[in-house]
């Protein structure tokens, strides 16, 4: 999705399937993320409440279920982040893939 659909508009960008009546739905767990396209996200596996998401304004990051969300990354600049990937093999680290800035390899929260 574009601009115009996200925070505020009553649309949103990041959804998730729960489960309601034996019945799967969509719920919007928007939240707060700026109104911003969403390209990637990202579940860290060893911390499954932790989300990441690739933004147009870089990678959010929301401990809460889309409740809240807060930029994430010390150091990596804002721009289209394209592409989240977690790499595990010697430590882990989330590599964002940017559009023009190249990939920058950032801890996890947890």
């Amino acid at each position: 999705m574009g601009f115009g659909t996200g925070y505020g508009s009553g649309l949103g960008h990041v959804f998730k399937a729960v489960k309601i009546n034996g019945a799967f739905q969509w719920r919007n767990i928007t939240g707060n993320l700026r109104d911003v396209p969403v390209n990637s996200i990202l579940i860290d596996p060893a911390a499954p409440g932790d989300i990441y998401v690739a933004t147009d304004a870089g990678v959010w990051l929301s401990t809460n279920d889309g409740a809240n969300w807060f930029p994430y990354g010390e150091g990596l600049p804002h721009p289209a982040v394209l592409q989240l990937k977690m790499a595990t093999s010697k430590q882990r680290l989330i590599v964002a893939a940017t559009h023009g800035r190249g990939a920058w390899a950032i801890p996890p929260l947890h």
